[in-house]
């Protein structure tokens, strides 16, 4: 395996972060979409911002990075040149511009999940609490550039000691039950097992990873929720198989979707069970 390259940067723009010319790393959006979907479609897919992915970053650089004053509140319309205009002022100074209905809600958010979270306050109020850390290592299993920006992150106090990375989901629903929906359809899990692979293969391992679900309508209620090790281990497992996947992808340059040339669709079960009990 060629020798481990690591690069920790903890000022790193987002846009920069996301640069497949700078930093062609592998990331975990790219394994979660390897896994979900195909090799096709991650070859096939560009990085796009969203209002509704604008509107995720800015709840969590309101509630991580306030002081920094990264969420512009613009015009109350898309459409026009006085956005236009606004908007390309927002991202020379690279940040982030809601319309203000949008950034009226954002900070609603962030002002409630604080209030209504003791643990997301003490973890950002830390002393050696960073915010949005750009880390770009090897992976030591498999040998492919890796990389992984977490929200937050709690740095070791010294050599012995474990790191916390922490990630802010908005979500429809923060309960422990519908955030396990959330998980699996989304795939966290892999992501998690991601990150906490690449921290460890860059030389900062971190113990837990915390996903902090905040719920996108009043009253804004918050969700703490941590896998357990057994969870950790078995979506490990699976990262590391999808990672070899697109290893050997990238060598034969073979980006297929991997599904059946012609694929016959058959008659859910329950649908069998309601045949057999019509009557004709």
């Amino acid at each position: 395996m060629d020798k481990i390259m690591t690069k920790i940067d903890y000022s790193m723009p987002d846009y920069e972060y996301h640069d497949k010319e700078k930093h062609p790393h592998i990331s975990s959006s790219d394994v979660k979409t390897v896994y979900g979907k195909s090799l096709l479609h991650w070859a096939g897919q560009e990085y796009k911002e969203s209002p509704v992915f604008d509107m995720g970053k800015a709840v969590h650089s309101l509630i991580l990075e306030y002081e920094k004053q990264a969420v512009v509140r613009g015009p109350s319309d898309r459409r026009g040149n006085k956005w236009k205009e606004a908007k390309q002022q927002a991202e020379k100074e690279g940040k982030i511009i809601l319309t203000e209905r949008d950034y009226d809600s954002a900070l609603e958010i962030a002002e409630s999940a604080l209030l209504n979270s003791e643990f997301l306050r003490g973890m950002i109020n830390s002393k050696n609490f960073i915010a949005e850390a750009s880390i770009f290592t090897t992976c030591k299993k498999t040998g492919m550039l890796i990389k992984c920006r977490p929200d937050g992150l709690l740095v070791p106090q010294d050599d012995k000691g474990k790191g916390v990375i922490l990630d802010i989901k908005t979500t429809q629903d923060a309960s422990p039950e519908g955030f396990q929906r959330e998980l699996r359809k989304y795939n966290y899990d892999l992501q998690i097992a991601f990150y906490l692979h690449c921290m460890k293969c860059a030389g900062l391992p971190c113990s837990e990873m915390y996903l902090i679900a905040i719920e996108k309508t009043p009253p804004y209620a918050v969700g703490v929720h941590v896998l357990s090790e057994i969870y950790i281990k078995h979506a490990e497992k699976r990262m590391i198989q999808t990672l070899e996947k697109m290893k050997y992808a990238e060598s034969s340059q073979d980006f297929s979707t991997g599904w059946p040339e012609i694929n016959q669709v058959h008659l859910p079960a329950w649908l069998e069970d309601d045949l057999e009990d019509a009557a004709f």
